[in-house]
């Protein structure tokens, strides 16, 4: 009877042991975006200048009502491809297995800080977007500002490392497919969206898998960001990010 009792005793402490152990491992890993490699960069200026010749007789007054088209020196725009492996990596980036994508899905990420906290991060509001207009000297009432650019709340939800941005929450806008904007819908290809970290305004293309893109070329992201809203004479840097899922 007291070898019963004494083995009960032991199997119960056994028990609590592996709960408190269990307890202390830690939580799931926050799967973080990381910068990418850039493995091809080629950069198109526009169309150079051209001009419309007009030709009235001496003596006349011509009224003339005139469009034009200007390549807008206060944006840029990134398009591309993603290719990479999902991977179990340890912190010195040694893998034990690692499975090479060939359908993509995630996002990329750019913003002007190289420092984010991913865990902090959320949707970006008008308080975030508009300390953003005034740190690149954009006036918010401009046509082309932040604000007015990413004027739509249409968006199809998605994961930022295990924090979930819930479908058309954030200030967002999707560039152009076939050389044509899009009917706003959360089935919309290309779709950018405004997020921040409290304090870093981080701009995400949601990655569609080789759809087709501004030009017809098959495209897995198309993202534009604002540059200086005046011309300093210098060019604003952008940190890039990638996560696939």
């Amino acid at each position: 009877m007291q070898e019963k009792i004494e083995k009960w005793i032991w199997n119960a402490l056994a028990f609590i042991i592996a709960i408190i152990a269990m307890a202390l491992l830690p939580a799931a890993a926050l799967a973080a975006p990381s910068g990418p490699q850039i493995i091809f960069n080629s950069t198109d200026y526009g169309p150079s200048g051209s001009n419309t010749l007009i030709n009235t007789s001496g003596g006349t007054i011509s009224t003339i009502n005139l469009y034009g088209l200007t390549q807008n020196p206060h944006w840029k725009a990134y398009v591309g491809n993603v290719s990479g492996k999902l991977a179990l990596q340890d912190s010195s980036n040694y893998s034990i297995y690692d499975w090479t994508v060939t359908t993509v899905s995630g996002e990329a990420y750019a913003s002007r800080f190289n420092t984010i906290s991913w865990t902090k991060i959320a949707c970006a509001n008008a308080t975030n977007i508009s300390a953003e207009e005034t740190a690149l000297n954009i006036t918010a009432s401009s046509d082309d500002s932040i604000s007015k650019t990413f004027s739509s709340k249409t968006h199809r939800s998605f994961y930022v490392g295990n924090v979930l941005i819930a479908n058309s929450t954030c200030f967002s806008t999707a560039t152009f497919v076939n050389n044509a904007s899009q009917a706003m819908n959360e089935s919309m290809k290309f779709q950018e969206v405004l997020l921040t970290d409290t304090s870093s305004l981080v701009y995400v293309s949601l990655l569609e898998n080789k759809s087709s893109g501004y030009n017809t070329q098959k495209f897995d992201f198309q993202m534009i960001v604002p540059d200086y809203g005046i011309q300093q004479g210098s060019n604003v840097p952008y940190y890039l990010y990638l996560e696939l899922i």
